[in-house]
């Protein structure tokens, strides 16, 4: 997953980054009916680097990658201007996340919360978003603890060996 303490710290910044983007969006210009309307606003630049990091991310996990193209591709073809694409990868982001989560079979309590998150669309979009990147950014950041946790005791060992 990572090499080294460099490594940790850069994914660990990236999830947090994702975890607390909305808020900022939200902070900042108020609430908008998505996450990706926040692309007409001053937050855009955010908006992108957040993806892309996010992105670039959740390239290096194997079964997380067609979620990773999703993001991408959601990012460059922005709602006002290619709404239908827009539309289409963003539905597939968060769908395209059960897949990964389902095969995990470590961490299996992030299914049931992730796929709640449908139960906020009858309320807002927005809200049903940033619920289900919650969860996302929850799990990840639980794996990438549980595997720092273990490269140290395999260190650990390796010492003592």
């Amino acid at each position: 997953m990572f090499n080294n303490q460099k490594d940790f710290i850069l994914r660990f910044l990236v999830i947090l980054m994702a975890a607390i983007a909305p808020f900022i969006y939200i902070g900042s210009i108020g609430e908008l009916p998505s996450i990706s309307s926040y692309w007409i606003t001053p937050m855009q630049p955010m908006f992108i680097i957040v993806n892309a990091s996010t992105s670039y991310f959740l390239f290096s996990l194997n079964r997380w990658r067609i979620p990773a193209v999703m993001l991408l591709l959601l990012t460059a073809f922005s709602f006002n201007t290619n709404e239908s694409l827009h539309n289409i990868f963003a539905i597939s982001f968060f769908l395209f996340n059960f897949y990964p989560l389902l095969l995990n079979k470590k961490i299996n309590w992030a299914i049931v919360p992730y796929s709640a998150s449908i139960l906020f669309l009858f309320h807002s979009i927005l809200y049903a978003e940033i619920f289900a990147i919650t969860i996302l950014c929850l799990f990840h950041l639980h794996e990438l603890l549980r595997y720092n946790r273990i490269q140290k005791q395999r260190k650990l060992r390796s010492y003592t060996a």
